[in-house]
């Protein structure tokens, strides 16, 4: 459901948290705290019926506004990540062209 498996990992990580901060988001994940909060705008354009807030000298947590409209959302992602393909890294963006080619019936 999410463009980056690494958004659905911070969204995780908030979910099962009370409070996280950027560092630590960042520390976590390796990247930088600019790009945590980068992931966590967009994560806020795909969430449903709550979002991600930041609470000053305390961190980010996941509010829920609400409760049945982020139930569906929750339910859509776990019905969604069978079909979820991976392809953070290179190596399997090139197994997913590599396989779609071999074992394509059609033309491409």
């Amino acid at each position: 459901m999410f463009n980056y498996k690494r958004i659905e990992d911070i969204f995780n990580y908030i979910r099962s948290n009370d409070y996280t901060t950027a560092a630590k988001l960042a520390d976590l994940f390796k990247v930088s705290e600019r790009t945590i909060r980068t992931d966590i705008n967009n994560l806020n354009n795909e969430l449903q019926g709550a979002s991600v807030q930041l609470k000053r000298k305390a961190g980010y947590y996941l509010k829920v506004e609400n409760e049945d409209t982020f139930n569906s959302f929750l339910d859509s992602i776990t019905s969604k990540e069978s079909d979820f393909v991976d392809l953070d890294s290179s190596e399997d963006r090139i197994r997913f062209i590599l396989n779609k080619l071999l074992y394509s019936h059609d033309y491409i």
